[in-house]
This record gives structure tokens, sequence and C-alpha cells, in this order.
């Protein structure tokens, strides 16, 4: 037999027989190395063990510790569910899962009927016997006409669908046990290599994101190498539950925003539940005799009328146990509602309480109100709007010292814009749908930089009036597919905090170096210190010349190092018309969220004829920087209520100070106390209501207010108050111009500077 040679990552060679695999190499390497890889990369492109080696291919061989290793291990238990939900639900169709698995796995089924908490523990105890039995993954090529023919005669009615789109003639199968499905794998070996997994949550998923198709059910699950690392992982998602931002942000009444894209019929009427929660292990049965007590049964005769459905159920084990047994947050989504049926509703909630009083249970009521304005548009409410404002603030007044001028532009422009843009050609899906208005057809914009454009460009420029720093606080409207709303973090509306720096070439680092460091001090005075950094360079199909990417990737690349982030290399990934540096912050659950950009582009001035008369009196194109410092207000302000789980700074707090009286004769000394904090800047609340001192304390430190002024005989008395802190501790007495003065020590702006 002829013989084929390969490149190891050492730069060595290795024979090999024709027709060898990835998995023969490691073989013949070490049978301890063949027992442990899962994948490789054959010419820096991802492949199946499985697959045959080409001569003189650059082979790497991978581990399941790797990122392509983590990812191929929940790839294949992704298949493994798949194959535990067949052979437990006859008849069950498959459609897909995700493209990348880098967070965790799903697939979408229809079965007729979403799944319950019983089936996902039926299922996994299906899926822990598939992997126990190391059962193998075996990959086979077909044409598609034979791929229609086998998953006909499979009755998989979603799959002739799928199959169309592929546009080569054949196609990849992947089998594990009895199931087998169109896939690009690459795969494990064997089952046995699943170590330790979880099924997440059950939740609805129209097929294709389209709201006007079947809607499936969607079961996700998270693999990891070993138990550890998942049990890691399960703490941080219990830690991520507790700072979800869209319950904080109900709780402390900061915004309403919708994720829905269904209707909701007046006439028939939705009923629909989402249930999430989490659990003591200790108290497994316990659990399963809550979720299984009847009060589903009883909402569904309160609404006799509804067409009723659970759409999502996410219920986990914590790892560290709490005092209370287990957290049930019921959401009822319900297109109408009549006092007798509210009153229903609490009196069950409160039988449930009264029977399992050793949880937390919570049935939250949601109506049509927030479905009148669509699906991810954000209404901001007084609390959020102070803290937005608070926010904007902030930023406006470093803009200003940082050399910025501030514009304001419309929310929608004339399609011919977009047209000169290039946004009509490359971006139009992501658009809304354009709207008639006398004849002409506008969209909503997707963008701020054009009006840049057109606004740098309203009087011809020196070269000595560069650099122009254009800043906007811009709302831009996406059209995001149904199903990927997620609160603040995935929106249709949004507003970034947008700056276009229009520059000559000789200024480009020193005006990257000034945005990376600007960038830098805003995150780190919201508290940020973990940051990665990625620089992304020119692409094969670029516009702009050699000398201008070279210019530009040298100046992205030095402010980088001067700024003494470690940072990494996306070879070609940047945009056709420049490249650019992406800066991802790391929350206190490390996880890492995108918000900073600075994006150089060679691309709109010329196409907006851009120009500047250079010391020669000729006309010279500027370069311009595209550079957002939060990205979206949003989400930025959805990641700020999880980083600090809606405990704010005080110095961010929407509001800082609450006045607690002790009875309503201090209620005018409490406004004079009020009245002086205002003035020296603070935000000061006092609430008039006949409670006790004790209840208004404990309703304070719900609200996560930072600090507390009591005022009862003694303090009112003395001229002062008494200062308790939202951590419980206890202050003592302090006179008024002591309190103030403390106040607003606890509440200076952090500098941001390192």
């Amino acid at each position: 037999m002829g013989q084929l040679s390969v490149i190891l990552p050492d730069g060595s060679a290795k024979s090999l027989p024709l027709g060898s695999t990835s998995a023969d190499l490691a073989q013949a390497i070490s049978p301890g190395l063949a027992k442990v890889v899962v994948a490789a990369k054959v010419n820096g492109e991802v492949a199946d063990l499985r697959d045959v080696l080409p001569e003189g291919a650059r082979v790497e061989l991978l581990k399941i510790e790797s990122a392509v290793g983590l990812d191929t291990l929940r790839h294949s238990c992704e298949h493994i569910l798949a194959a535990a939900v067949c052979q437990l639900f006859k008849g069950a169709q498959v459609t897909m899962g995700p493209k990348s698995h880098e967070d965790l796995f799903y697939y979408d089924f229809d079965i007729g009927r979403p799944f319950t908490p019983e089936d996902l523990i039926a299922i996994e105890e299906r899926m822990k016997a598939l992997i126990k039995d190391k059962v193998p993954f075996t990959k086979s090529m077909v044409s598609k006409a034979q791929a229609h023919e086998l998953f006909e005669a499979n009755g998989q009615k979603y799959k002739k669908e799928i199959i169309d789109w592929i546009p080569d003639e054949r196609v990849s199968l992947y089998q594990c046990g009895d199931f087998i499905d169109l896939c690009r794998g690459p795969h494990l070996p064997h089952a046995g290599f699943i170590k330790a997994f979880k099924l997440m949550s059950s939740s609805g998923s129209y097929w294709r994101g389209d709201s006007s198709q079947p809607m499936l059910q969607r079961i996700s699950g998270i693999a990891f190498s070993s138990q550890a690392q998942l049990d890691d992982h399960l703490h941080k998602l219990e830690e991520a539950q507790k700072r979800d931002h869209r319950k904080i942000g109900q709780q402390l009444e900061l915004f309403q925003v919708s994720e829905r894209f269904n209707s909701y019929p007046q006439r028939h009427g939705i009923a629909e539940l989402v249930v999430s929660g989490s659990y003591n292990e200790s108290a497994s049965a316990r659990v399963a005799e809550v979720v299984n007590g009847g009060w589903v049964t009883r909402l569904k005769e309160i609404f006799t009328e509804a067409q009723f459905s659970v759409s999502n159920f996410s219920l986990f084990a914590r790892q560290h146990p709490t005092e209370k047994d287990f957290d049930l947050d019921v959401r009822l989504h319900i297109s109408t509602l009549n006092s007798e049926q509210r009153k229903e509703i609490l009196a069950l909630e409160q039988s449930v309480i009264e029977k399992f009083p050793d949880g937390d249970f919570k049935i939250n009521i949601e109506t049509q109100i927030r479905e009148e304005i669509g699906p991810g548009l954000v209404i901001w409410l007084p609390k959020g709007g102070r803290l937005r404002s608070t926010i904007e603030d902030l930023s406006r007044k470093l803009h200003f010292e940082g050399g910025y001028d501030m514009v304001y532009s419309p929310h929608i422009a004339k399609s011919d814009l977009w047209k000169v843009s290039g946004h009509w050609d490359f971006y139009r899906e992501s658009m809304f749908s354009p709207m008639v208005i006398d004849g002409q057809e506008y969209v909503l914009k997707p963008m701020n930089c054009p009006f840049h454009c057109l606004a740098y460009k309203n009087r011809p420029k020196s070269y000595r009036q560069l650099p122009q720093r254009l800043a906007e606080f811009g709302t831009v409207y996406r059209y995001e597919l149904a199903g990927v709303m997620h609160g603040l973090m995935r929106v249709r509306g949004f507003t970034q905090d947008d700056a276009h720096i229009f520059c000559r070439t000789d200024q480009v680092e020193a005006e990257v170096d000034r945005v990376i460091a600007f960038v830098l001090r805003m995150l780190r005075v919201f508290g940020f210190s973990k940051f990665e950094v990625n620089l992304s360079t020119r692409p094969a199909k670029s516009v702009g010349s050699d000398e201008q990417w070279e210019m530009a990737e040298r100046a992205l690349k030095l402010a980088i190092e001067k700024s003494a982030l470690p940072f990494s290399v996306d070879a070609g990934g940047g945009a056709f018309y420049g490249p650019k540096i992406d800066i991802k912050l790391k929350d206190c659950l490390d996880r890492t969220w995108q918000c900073s950009t600075v994006q150089l582009d060679f691309n709109n001035p010329a196409r907006f004829d851009l120009t500047y008369v250079n010391q020669e009196g000729q006309k010279e194109q500027p370069v311009m920087i595209h550079r957002a410092l939060f990205g979206s207000i949003e989400r930025f302000i959805g990641v700020l209520i999880e980083e600090y789980a809606g405990a704010f700074p005080m110095w961010l707090a929407p509001e800082q100070i609450r006045i607690l009286t002790i009875a309503d004769r201090h209620l005018e000394y409490g406004e004079t106390l009020s009245q002086e904090l205002i003035k020296a800047g603070l935000r000061v609340s006092m609430p008039e209501v006949s409670e006790k001192l004790g209840a208004k304390i404990r309703q304070a430190q719900l609200d996560k207010i930072p600090v507390m002024l009591v005022i009862g005989d003694k303090d009112q008395e003395s001229g002062g108050a008494s200062v308790r802190l939202r951590s419980g501790e206890d202050r003592g007495f302090m006179k008024m111009n002591d309190l103030v003065e403390y106040c607003k020590q606890q509440a200076i702006i952090p500098d941001g500077n390192v």
C-alpha cells in the first residue's frame, strides 16, 4: 500500500498508509493519545477523526479540553439527547440544533405537546444509559436523493426542507444508536467521552424562527469534560438566575420590555406559563411534589376558555444549599384577566405557599399591556430613566472634556441614504421594512454613521480643523428574528453611545490611543477591571490601499500594547472596510460581554465623498474611526443590573437615600431634610405611608436603597437623623450638616483612571 506524509504542529513529518485518518495518526503516535483525542484541525480547518487525510496536510490533534474539543463534546451530547427523545417518544420529529456549541447544546423537537419536568428526568436517564453503553458515532456520505429517501422512510417531515437548503450534492450523516441525522460534525468516537451533562430547560421555539410557523419544543443542555466543571457552571447559573436583569428590573421598577412575538387575541384568549427556579438537591422529591401539586391544573380551570400551555420550564439543582428548599418563579402571560380571576390566582398562590412553606413560590401575572408596543422595544420607568440619565449625563460630561461635539440625528431617513452608505445591499435583512411617505421610501435607521458623515460634510474642512469628533446617543432599530429577544440584552430598538472621528492619516495613531484610554476609563468607572481584547485584521476581500491597511493595523496594535492589556489577533477577521478592536468586559461571574468597539473605515468616506483641504491646497480623504464605549445603552444597563444584582453603588443608584419617618408628625422635618439633600445634588425619596418602621426598613432593603435615614422624636429635636446602610450596618445619629457631607462623600463618582 502507498504512503502519505502529514506535517505535525512541531513541523515534523509523519508517514502513514494511504487512506489513513486523524484517528490513525493519533494511534501511530501513541495508543494513549488515541484514547484522548476527539477531533482534529487539518490545514487549519476543523475535521472529524474519521476523515481521510490528504497528502502533505498539516494536522493538529485536539483533546476534549480544547475549545474545539468542548464544542465537539456538546455537539455529540446533543445527538445523544435526540437519540434518547426518539426512543422515548415514538414519532418524535427532530429538526435542528445550533451552529455553535460554545455555550450550550439544544435540539428543537415536535412531539405534539410541550415537554414536562418528568419528561426531562426520563430523557436524562435514557441519555445516561446510552453514554454508559459507549454508543459509537459513525459517519457516512450519501447523495441528497438518498438522504431524502432515508428521512422520508423514517417519517421525519422537517428534513426535506433542511436538505434542500444544502447546496452540495452529497451530504454527511452521523448515527448514534438508532438515531441518524444530517450533520457536518465532527463528533466524538463514542458517547463514553461524555463525563458530565445536564438538561437545563425546555421552551417553545418557532420553526425557522418564524412566528407563523409551527411551535416546536426546544430542549437545552450543557456538557463538560468533568463533573467539577459542570458543578462550577451550575453554581454560576444559579447566581446568574438570582441576578437576572429581567427579574430585578421588574422588582425595582426600572423598565418594561416584551420578548414575545405572537399577539394575544382578545376574544379567544391565550394563557401561557413560563416556569423557572432552583432547588436544594436534598429536596428534589419535595420539589417534584410542588411541581405536580395540581396548581397547573387549577390554573387551567380558572382559564377554561383560554388556549393554555406551558411554553418554558427551567428548574435546576443548586450547588450550594440555601435556607429555602426551592425557589419557583411562575410567569403567567394572559390576554385578558378579570378581577375574579385575579383573586383566584392570588388565592391559589397563597394555598401553595401554605402547603409548601419551606420554599418560595410566586405567580407573576403579565397581561397584554406590553404587547401593544411590540417585542424588543423598551419603556424606561421613572427609576430606570433616572439610572439611564445618570449614565448618559456622566458620559456627556466626559465626552465634552475629551473634545467631542454632540450631534443629534433623526430616527428615519429616505432609503437613498442607506443605498449610498451600502447598508441597503449588505444589511437590509436586519432593517425594518420601508414605509412610503409622500411618494418617498423611508426606513428606520439601523446605524448612526451615515448621518455623521453628512454632519461632517456640512461645510468644507481644512486640515487644521481635524480631527473632528462627533458623538451621539443615537437610537437605532434593527429587525431581530423571532425567539432571540432577551430583556435588555437583545432588543429591536436601542441607543448607541456612538461616535465617529474624522482625522488625517498622521493623526490616526494618536486618536486611537485616546479612544482606547477613554474606553478603559469609562468601563472602570462602573467597576469593571477585567477585559478581553481582540484585534481583527484585513480580510481577503477589502477596500483601501495596502498602505492604509498597514497604517491602520499598526495604529490599533500599538494602542492595545500601550494599554498593557493582553490581546488576541483574529487574522482576516476585520470588516472589508477596515480593521477593528473589540473590547469585551468580564463580569463578576466571568461572563464576557461585547461592549466597546474601535473600527477604522476606508469605505464611508469614499461613498459620501468626504474630503478636507491639505497643506498643499489639495482635497484629501479623511480616515473615519467608528467608536462605541457602552455599545448599546440598554445592554450595558442590563449588564450593570446583573453585575450588582440591582444593588448599585451609591453614585449610580437611581434612589440614593430614603427617609423613613417613625410617625406622621415627623414628615414636615423629613421634607426639610430631603430638600437639603436634594440641594446637595443627591437623589432622595420619602414615602408617606402609614407603616411600622420595621416594614419600611424591609421595603427599603428590598428596593436596594444604599442609605436609609430614620427620623424619630429625638432625631428631629437634635436636628439630624439616624443612618442605616443597605448592608444592615447602623451608623448611628448624625447632625444635618454632617449627614449631608457624609452622603455626598458616599456618592462621589469614581475617577476610572489607573
